[in-house]
Order: C-alpha cells, then structure tokens, then sequence
C-alpha cells in the first residue's frame, strides 16, 4: 500500500443486491470484510477497484488470537487476492492489566498471521480511546507500543466528527486524537477502519445534519487532514450490516458516487460535490427538502425516534394497521418493540412488546 493518501474503504458484514450497487458506485480500493460476505469474496473484490485489499474480520472476539489467524487464513486461502486479518474491535484499552492483556493477545495474532504470510490490521481503536488527559493517554500509548511496531497496520475509528471537526486538538474525545499520540507512532500505518457523522439526537446520522453534502465536505476536510499528517486515510461505510443498528450510517449511491473521486485521483482541490440532479423545485423548497429531512419520515418512524428509539426496518402494512421494528429504551435498556396504528390515524400510536399485545 501507498504511503500517500490511499482513498475511501468500505465495511461489509453481509453482501445483498444494495451492497454491490454502493461497491459498484465507490469503487473502493480496500474493505473490511465480516464473516457473513466471506462466501461472497469473488462478487466483492469484482464490484471493487482492482487489485483490492480485503480486511477479513471472524465477527467474534472472545476466541484465542491463534484460532481467528487461523480461520482467516483458511478462508483467504480459498480464494485470489490480496488479504489482511483483522484483529479484535475496539478493544479495551482503558487500564494498564487491559492494555497487557491485549498486548499479549495481539502479539499472538500478528505471530500467527505472519506465519501465513497475511498482513495484520491491529489496535482498531475506538474514538476517544486510549482515555484520559494528554499525559495518561501517552503513558498508556507508551505500554501499546509493542503492538504498534510489530503489526502491519494500525485500525482507528473515527465518530463524533459532527462536534470535533476542528483544528483544536485539547479535546479529549476529538476524531483527530491520534494527533496527540507520541512522535514515535508511524501514521502512515494508520487506516480508518470506521467512520461516522453522528447525529443530533435523533441517531439518523448525516442525515441528521442535512443532506449528503454535508458527508461529502466532511470527507473533503478529512482527506485534508490525512495528506498532511502523511496518513493512509481510508474511510469505511457500513454497505452490509448486520442488523438494524447501523442503518443510520448507510451510505447512498448518490454519495457513493461522489466520494469515488478519492479513489481515482489523490484528491481534488475545493469541496467535491454531488452529481447534478435536475429538479422542478424553487431553491427555497429544496432547502427546506435538505435540512429538514425529519419531516419526511414515516408517522411511525418519527413517534420511534420521539420516544429517543431507533427504528430498524421499514414500515408494514397489514390489513387496516401499519406496523414498524423499533428499539427504544426501557428502564435504562433498549428493549425490541413493535409500533403500531391503524392506517392513517397516526394520533394514536401504540406500542407492543410482546405478540399478544398486537391487533388481530
């Protein structure tokens, strides 16, 4: 891989129709790729760029390091490419017997893989992590060090980019975090294995800010920062999930399109922008259209969010009531519901928790 900036990634824990349409759309040059898609490797790595990278990641982390190395290797061997083994995701890090504990569980793994010849992808640190001040997340930065000279590369999820996308580094939980990391720590063995624009409350993600526009000069600001820290980059959109609980960072064809220009050029100068679309509207109503799109949800939709739920699926019609899946919390849990009503008589929304709670 590239010393330079090396474009937009994507993360894929199943493979459906919608998957390879945004594959197709991104043409990424490298993904993560969850057990749910091994089968699919072949149509993944033909709906990418060429030559990709696939990180293959087993979607358990409580099993031994020798084991995971093991089960990747076997499964990257059934297929032609070029591979990379994931290690644990967002691995706790927050004391020193955590950090030694992890230590001697990545080392194992990195041992293991090199053994097979795949390169590693360790760390995979989750925003805001090592935790502390400036001088505790150094120290524990110090005791990570091992990992960091022994593995290929180094994952590093990137959230809360909506309230830290800033040239100040003195927050403790900013995206840019690993600005802070000892003058030692080689950047250009970083990879962003995650990525997010988080919400405003409502856990919609970047739909919560606007329109894909707002993705789009997030992601110009990003590479930015990337090429002059000499960093890999990379960015990955979940395609493929496994549940519901990502859907709110699920990516458009429409923006997976305009962020291919990452992996075709070593970005472009100025904000990118989104394909024209031609439209009957006055400048105000699409205005209103991109920054209020709250108010085109569902009537169910919006009573789940109202209730500070997510809403997982689509709305269902059977015989005279609407239902939809939600999560929403109970007693300091989030706890599976069903939202329903009759067909249009949205001032009466009910919920059931259970199958006898519903309408026959």
């Amino acid at each position: 891989m590239s010393r330079a900036f090396y474009g937009i990634g994507a993360w894929c824990d199943s493979y459906t129709p919608e998957t390879s349409r945004l594959l197709r759309a991104l043409k990424p040059k490298f993904a993560v790729v969850g057990d749910g898609a091994w089968n699919h490797i072949p149509e993944i790595q033909a709906d990418m760029a060429p030559d990709p990278l696939l990180i293959l990641r087993l979607v358990v982390d409580d099993l031994p390091a020798r084991t995971v190395a093991r089960v990747i290797h076997a499964n990257a061997s059934r297929y032609t490419g070029r591979f990379a083994a994931y290690s644990r995701n967002e691995p706790d890090v927050n004391t020193s017997p955590a950090r030694l504990r992890l230590i001697e569980w990545e080392l194992d793994f990195i041992n293991e893989c090199h053994k097979r010849d795949i390169p590693t992808v360790c760390l995979n640190l989750a925003t805001g992590n090592p935790p502390g001040d400036k001088a505790e997340m150094l120290a524990a930065m110090e005791e990570l060090r091992p990992i960091h000279d022994a593995s290929d590369y180094i994952g590093l999820h990137l959230y809360d980019l909506a309230y830290n996308l800033t040239d100040s580094m003195d927050e403790l939980y900013t995206a840019f975090r690993y600005r802070l990391w000892p003058a030692w720590f080689d950047r250009s063995k970083l990879l962003s294995t995650e990525i997010g624009l988080d919400g405003v409350g409502k856990r919609f993600g970047w739909r919560d800010w606007g329109s894909e526009q707002v993705m789009i000069n997030l992601m110009d600001s990003l590479a930015d920062s990337w090429r002059q820290d000499s960093m890999l980059g990379g960015a990955f959109f979940h395609l493929g999930t496994m549940n519901g609980e990502w859907d709110s960072y699920l990516a458009t064809e429409k923006l997976m399109t305009a962020l291919s220009v990452y992996n075709v050029s070593n970005h472009n100068d100025g904000y990118s922008s989104l394909p024209e679309v031609e439209t009957n509207m006055t400048n105000e109503e699409l205005w209103q259209q991109l920054t209020k799109p709250y108010e085109s949800f569902p009537a169910l939709t919006k009573r789940i969010v109202a209730l500070g739920g997510l809403p997982i699926g689509t709305e269902v019609v059977l015989g005279d009531y609407t239902y939809q899946l939600g999560l929403i919390p109970m007693s300091g849990s989030p706890v599976d519901v069903v939202i329903y009503a009759r067909t249009g008589d949205w001032a009466n929304v009910k919920v059931a928790r259970r199958a006898s709670e519903l309408p026959l």
